[in-house]
């Protein structure tokens, strides 16, 4: 089970992951939004981070974005398994 501590954690890198990206693509949140087949509010929650998106999303986003994917997963293993 994930903790409370773990899922900010979460939140906190996937919110940096997703605006960097935005910036780097030079895209709106609301364009980035329709890239991933969400809601412009949905995005925006994802980016502030008080919600972790869906797995559809998160895969929408590694080959929409251009970001690293083994990267990016390997860093959030390493915040569900550090102690």
């Amino acid at each position: 089970m994930i903790t409370e501590i773990e899922k900010e954690q979460l939140r906190k890198k996937m919110s940096s992951s997703f605006r960097a990206a935005r910036k780097e693509l030079d895209l709106s949140q609301e364009k980035m939004a329709e890239l991933l087949g969400i809601s412009a509010r949905s995005y925006e929650d994802l980016e502030h981070g008080i919600n972790l998106c869906s797995a559809i999303v998160l895969l929408r986003f590694l080959s929409r974005s251009g970001v690293n994917a083994a990267k990016l997963l390997e860093e959030l293993n390493t915040l569900l398994t550090s102690e």
